[in-house]
């Protein structure tokens, strides 16, 4: 009797699991024909609190989990809080989440170049917005607390040093997936992110079909395809890095799919923005990184290289987009003249300003500055930050590519961390030229938060060594 009665309490714990998740995703269905805005605040609660468990136990995975989390859940599936225009950001949640388990690190951490370049930044562009815009919650609060999280929680992650490796991994993992879905998307298969629960929260913004040459714009979960096509970029960035690390085979043909999914993704953006930070990205993490490889990877990459050319659209892309923006008759013609447009406000000496000029209206900072200027977009996120919260805000944004730069060629990094640092220069060059970010932002404080750990890592070493030689000789 006694066998029997364990035997059938084994096999209801073995059911319990199964039964539960039917249960739940059967109740999930049925209140989600009525009741969206609960279904979306539901599985929100859910996902964070499975993120906050693996976070008490795994810090690394609950890492590279909440990466996978920010890239795969649109910005538009978050929510205002309460009756305010802040909000609540899945980037912001995540960032939340793992903050306890970043804090352990706390004492660890120094402060390096990058951390002061993004500390002036954020205060000032507090300070100017607070001071000259109305609508304080949502264009103040929301800004600062948006890169306070994302850059504060991985600066401290990343001090651990399995972190950069296993969010390596999770950018390259999630870029190939949305790599695969923007080729389905672009090919006209519709984008299921547009049918996700929503409590309106941007949504009108983003989740919206672009089209350009008549065709289907790739935005996966990103909401604009510029946006995509900029993570994309720091995937192909990563898997490079990665798939040279790599020596089994099979890994790296894996990494070399994951790669060539990532390349036709960004292509299928149509963004000529995501392109070049793709291509500068590569370039300047190889001409860093190509002295300490062997010549027979050196053969293998020319002939991957090579092979991409060959077997993907690039070059077909690239010609299109470039006889499209020299065309006079053009969409992206008048996008190339729009930009000098804004260079034209900027060079305004009555545009002059240390902190900004007053703005007022409805909406935040870009809608407010809209009204002020007369322009109706802001294709510079350089230029957007100048006019809104002057001179001395602009050039605390512009310290921290100016660094990311100054850490690219500093010695000691390994091969995965100037991936970072490479695509995050790349990344910085390329806001002279976009400003509609989504998620992305959050990405390129993540990439900040890696350059400033991997400063800190090589000063540290250094450090370290130069004390032993003092022991030694003494």
């Amino acid at each position: 009797m006694a066998t029997t009665s364990e035997s059938l309490t084994s096999a209801a714990r073995r059911l319990a699991a199964p039964v539960i998740l039917l249960a739940t995703t059967a109740t999930i269905l049925l209140v989600q024909a009525r009741q969206p805005a609960l279904v979306s605040s539901v599985l929100a609660l859910l996902l964070a609190g499975l993120l906050g468990y693996v976070a008490r136990r795994h810090v690394v995975g609950a890492t590279a989990l909440g990466l996978v989390v920010i890239g795969a859940v649109p910005q538009y599936a978050g929510r205002y809080a309460g009756g305010t225009n802040f909000g609540i950001t899945p980037a912001l949640v995540v960032a939340l989440v793992l903050l306890p388990a970043a804090l352990e690190q706390l004492p660890r951490a120094r402060f390096v170049p990058m951390d002061v370049a993004v500390g002036a930044f954020w205060l000032l562009r507090f300070l100017s917005t607070l001071l000259n815009f109305d609508n304080k919650i949502g264009s103040t609060l929301g800004p600062a607390v948006y890169l306070a999280t994302a850059y504060g929680a991985f600066r401290l992650l990343v001090l651990r040093g399995d972190v950069v490796r296993a969010a390596t991994t999770a950018v390259v993992t999630t870029g190939a997936g949305l790599g695969l879905f923007a080729v389905f998307e672009h090919a006209g298969a519709g984008n299921i992110f547009f049918r996700l629960p929503s409590t309106g929260f941007v949504y009108k913004d983003f989740a919206q079909e672009q089209l350009r040459f008549g065709e289907v714009r790739a935005e996966a979960s990103f909401g604009h395809s510029i946006a995509l096509g900029m993570f994309l970029a720091l995937a192909m960035v990563l898997t490079v890095a990665l798939a040279i690390e790599k020596r089994d085979v099979l890994t790296r043909a894996a990494l070399v799919a994951a790669g060539g999914l990532i390349l036709v993704g960004t292509l299928d953006t149509l963004s000529r923005g995501a392109i070049l930070t793709l291509g500068i990205g590569l370039a300047l993490w190889f001409l860093r990184e190509s002295g300490r490889m062997r010549l027979s990877t050196l053969t293998g990459l020319v002939l991957v290289a090579g092979a991409v050319i060959v077997l993907t659209p690039l070059r077909s892309t690239v010609s299109e987009l470039v006889n499209s923006s020299e065309s006079s008759s053009s969409l992206e013609q008048a996008s190339t003249q729009h930009r000098y447009v804004i260079l034209d406000l900027v060079t305004d000496p009555a545009q002059f300003t240390l902190l900004g000029h007053q703005s007022s209206g409805a909406g935040g900072v870009t809608d407010q500055l809209e009204a002020r200027t007369g322009l109706n977009s802001f294709d510079d996120a350089y230029a957007l930050v100048y006019l809104a919260n002057g001179l001395l805000t602009v050039v605390a944004f512009l310290g921290v590519g100016v660094i990311a730069f100054w850490t690219l060629v500093a010695p000691g990094l390994t091969a995965l961390e100037r991936a970072w640092v490479a695509a995050l220069c790349a990344a910085a060059i390329n806001l002279f030229t976009v400003n509609l970010l989504t998620q992305y932002q959050d990405f390129f404080w993540v990439a900040a938060a890696v350059s400033a750990g991997a400063w800190q890592r090589t000063r540290t070493a250094r450090g370290a060594r130069n004390r032993e030689l003092v022991r030694s000789h003494s």
